[in-house]
Parts: C-alpha cells; structure tokens; sequence
C-alpha cells in the first residue's frame, strides 16, 4: 500500500476531535473521502429530501427532512445578522425565519435565526442599521457550513466543535456529486474549503472495501479472508493510522481503497455478512493484517520492509500463488541519473546499477547506484518507493532480476524442468520451475513431463519437451535498454498476498486457512470492534 502523507488542518479539526465520542462506538468507522472530496468548495447532492445538522454522543440533532431539487453544500460566512432570540426545534426556527431569514442550527437543541452573510466585520457592520435591536451582528464559530437549494440557503449549519452531518430525508443513502455512499456524510471546514467524511458502520465500511481491493469473482473462501482482514485492519487502525486527522482511515490505498455503494457486489457483500464480527487476533490483540497484491513466490518479513519486527507478520513462503503479477522496467543511464537527483542525491551521471544482496527467498534487499562521482545503496522498502517519481512509478515488487538469463528461471509448474546448454548437454536441473518470455506472457507446459530450455542466442529463447513432441519460440526480442529489471509480484510483500489467497481457495482451503498461512500464529474469532 502506498504511502501518503496529509496536511493536518489546524484549529478546526482540533475542535471537530470531540465529535469522536460518536465515532469510538464499537461499529462505527469514519472514513476521509480523499479521492474524491479533499479541499472542495462545493458539493452537489442528488438526494430529492436530506436532513442536515449534527451527530453528538452518537445522536443525529438537525432539521426535519428538506425537500428540495438542486442541494449543494458550500462553505458559511464569517459574519451575520442574528436574531437574539433562541428556538427549541428547526421547525419553530423556520416558522420565524420569515422571507429573508435562514434557521441556523448553533447546538443540539438550539437553533436562531441568521440574515445576510458577510465576509468581514465592517460589512456587516453598515447592514446592521437595516435591523431592529432584536438582532446583533455574530461572528461565526469557524466550521460554519450552509445548505442551499438552487441559489437559496436553506439552512446553516454553526455548532462550533461540531462538524456539519447530512443524511438522506427517509432512511436511504446518500448521493453526492453522483457517488453514493450509505448512512452520513459530515463536512470538515479548511478556511474557504471543505473536505468530506463519510460515517458508517465498520461492515457498511467493507461492503465498499472489499471489491474494491478484491475481484468479486474471485472464490469465496478468498473474498471472506479478504473481508477479516481488511475489517481487523480497519479495528487496528480506527483513532490511530490517522490520529491527526478527523477521520480513522482515508479511502486510498495508504489505508484500504473504498468505494462506496458504486462498487458493491452480491458476493463481496455475502463474504462481509459471512464472516460479521470475525476479527484476526495474535496475544489477545487484534492486528494489523496488512496484504498486498502478488507475491511472486514469497511474502516479505516486516522488519525487512519497514524495520519492525512483528511476530505475526513474518515471511513464508508463496509457492501456491497461481498467476502472480510480472513485469519489466527499463531506465537509460539518463533517466537513472535524474531519478537519482529527484531524490536529493549527487552522485554525478549514473553508470551502474545491480544488486548486492537478496533474502533467502530472493527478495533483493540491497541495490547499488553507482555514479562517476559516489555512489548510494537502497535497502528494504527504499528499492521499491525510490522510483516513486519516474514515468511508471515505484517498482512493482522487490521481487526482481536485472539478467535475462535469469528470467528464464522466474515462474509454468512442470513435473521436471533442465536448463541446457546449446550443445545439449544438460547443466542443472530445477524443480518447478515456470517459463515466461520478456513480454510478461506466460506459458503453461504442466502438460509436460519435461521441458527443456535450449538456450537462447539474440534474442530468442527456445524450448521443447523430451521426445521432441512439442516446440515453442519465443518470438519476443530482449528488451533494449541501460538499466532492465525484470520482476514478479506486486506491492510490499508483508502480510496476506491477495493472488496467492486466490489460490489457496481454489485448492480447497478455508478463509481461515489462508489467514493462519499468512499470518503467523493469529486466532480467528468473534470478537468486539473497540478491542
């Protein structure tokens, strides 16, 4: 998953952190629209009825339901006239508000009466005079968010340590700028902009997760270790991976790519209800079940990747993993040299680059640059991420090689497989071995009971089975370049490898037995979200 770093929006998400009483229920996860909704001035919502106003100790306090036909949401203004006089409910603050008045919710069961909107104390100021002594000029308490149908505000929103929260008028979802999301979606002011949080339960939360992280057409088995751990991650991260933040997790990949009710599927939603309440655990705990996409043979030790040593995320190995990601990379010296200064390194124009060590599953934890003027070696989760500027971005994996003969050996299970020699005199002999070219297309031969790699010359690989029965070229020509690296897997390697849970499933393994493959030592049951 990738890294990313958010600006912390100072004093008013300070004051929103109360609301958090809500948010600390057991099933309740707030989630930062990211994606989609960060540093905006408006929103439209689609919704024909909506309510509008706050969430306090876990109640919803705000108006009735608001018929209207063109919502949208924009940020307050500083300064308005007010009435002096208090209201108990929406319906009498909208009774009084007469042609010009705006019913303004300021607490749970407090609502006055705004006229005007003014972005400077002195405006209002030359407004007041318009006024009789029944009303004053306030100045608004900094999250102040308002309601408009068409060009009209409806209602505003000024509680303060409050955030602005909207639902749907009935008990339906909720529709803005055209993505639906289920329960509330609450407004965190920033100055002139605003981002949106979306407040849901924590498996309302994975019907929007887990086909967004997951192929629903994947096997069940898949999809529910899929749901365990993408909900025991969320459990582990809730008021902690974003604690300078309003909400407890993002909707990108830096946490776990959501959705919304857009992508639900029957089956990822069967997975989640399958598996309600399910959580990981290790000594009592749950954990931090990060996963990623592919393997390319074996998961990666935590303290390899990120200098953490976790007992429960340790590196096994991936061999059932069908189908894992390959890929190639290509970079001329050129390039190399500029990646490297982007970096804030100098070390002249590069004119080396190999690997200096892998772990014992061939994972490369150590990569020299060198350059006319020095040199500098990456080590761990720096191999990946040091591209992260270039044309393609970080490398897909670790899991890599920079010779071509060595691709030759990468990943097409066969009962036995010999590399050899143009003279045809066999010189080593390897088990399971797959067989794919240079183009990242991969061909099966398990129908085989032996294939052999004549060797290549050029640019061509050729291979053929035992009694000569079969032959195939790789028609492909060696990529060209300064700098190649050829790879398989996909993403930090740490935790569950979503292909080689694929798999497993398809073999006839239990959720459970994938999560326990994995994860070491970790226990699977019910369990309670504020653990």
């Amino acid at each position: 998953m990738k890294k990313f770093v958010f600006c912390v929006i100072a004093f008013i998400y300070v004051l929103c952190l109360s609301v958090y009483v809500f948010c600390d229920s057991d099933d309740i996860i707030k989630v930062g629209l990211n994606s989609k909704f960060n540093n905006i001035s408006s929103v439209d919502i689609s919704n024909s009825s909506i309510k509008i106003g706050i969430m306090k100790d876990g109640e919803f306090y705000g108006s009735d339901s608001i018929s209207g036909n063109n919502f949208s949401i924009k940020t307050g203004k500083d300064y308005y006239i007010a009435s002096k006089k208090s209201f108990g409910t929406f319906k009498e603050a909208k009774k009084n508000s007469g042609e010009k008045g705006i019913p303004v919710l300021i607490d749970k069961n407090c609502w006055k009466i705004y006229f005007g909107g003014y972005g400077s104390e002195s405006d209002a100021v030359k407004s007041k005079n318009e006024f009789s002594d029944n009303e004053e000029i306030v100045k608004s308490k900094g999250n102040v968010m308002a309601l408009f149908d068409g060009s009209t505000v409806s209602v505003i929103v000024d509680s303060g340590e409050y955030c602005t929260y909207i639902k749907d008028g009935g008990n339906g979802n909720i529709f803005i700028n055209g993505n639906e999301y289920r329960n509330g979606i609450e407004f965190v002011k920033n100055g002139n902009y605003f981002n949106a949080v979306n407040v849901l339960s924590i498996d309302e939360y994975l019907y929007g997760t887990l086909p967004s992280e997951m192929d629903y057409s994947w096997h069940n088995e898949a999809l529910k270790a899929q749901a365990v751990a993408s909900r025991s991650f969320a459990v582990y991260s809730k008021n902690g991976k974003h604690s300078n933040d309003y909400y407890d997790l993002c909707d990108t990949s830096h946490c776990q790519v959501y959705n919304g009710v857009d992508v639900e599927k029957t089956e990822t939603n069967s997975a989640v209800d399958e598996t309600k309440n399910i959580l990981a655990y290790y000594d009592g705990k749950v954990i931090e079940a990060v996963y990623f996409s592919s393997s390319g043979g074996s998961t990666a030790d935590a303290k390899d990747v990120w200098n953490v040593e976790i007992p429960y995320l340790k590196a096994v190995s991936d061999s059932y993993e069908n189908d894992a990601e390959v890929w190639t990379r290509v970079f001329s010296f050129s390039e190399m040299t500029k990646i490297v200064a982007e970096n804030g390194e100098d070390i002249g124009n590069v004119k080396k680059v190999y690997i200096d060590s892998k772990d014992s599953f061939g994972r490369v934890n150590s990569l020299i640059i060198e350059g006319d003027k020095g040199n500098i070696t990456l080590e761990s989760e720096k191999i990946r991420t040091f591209f992260s500027n270039s044309k393609d971005g970080s490398l897909l994996s670790r899991n890599f090689s920079m010779d071509f003969d060595n691709i030759i050996q990468n990943i097409v299970n066969s009962k036995k497989t010999y590399i050899i020699g143009n003279n045809n005199e066999s010189q080593v002999e390897f088990a399971e071995i797959k067989t794919i070219d240079n183009k990242e297309n991969m061909y099966d031969f398990s129908r085989l009971e032996k294939i052999f790699v004549m060797g290549f010359d050029e640019s061509k690989v050729y291979i053929k089975d035992n009694k000569d029965e079969y032959s195939q070229k790789f028609s492909n020509e060696l990529i060209q370049g300064d700098i190649v690296f050829y790879g398989k897997g996909a993403g930090h390697g740490v935790g569950m490898s979503q292909t080689g849970a694929k798999s497993l499933a398809e073999i006839g393994k239990s959720y459970i037995d994938i999560l326990k493959y994995y994860y070491n030592g970790i226990e699977i049951k019910k369990g309670f979200y504020n653990e």
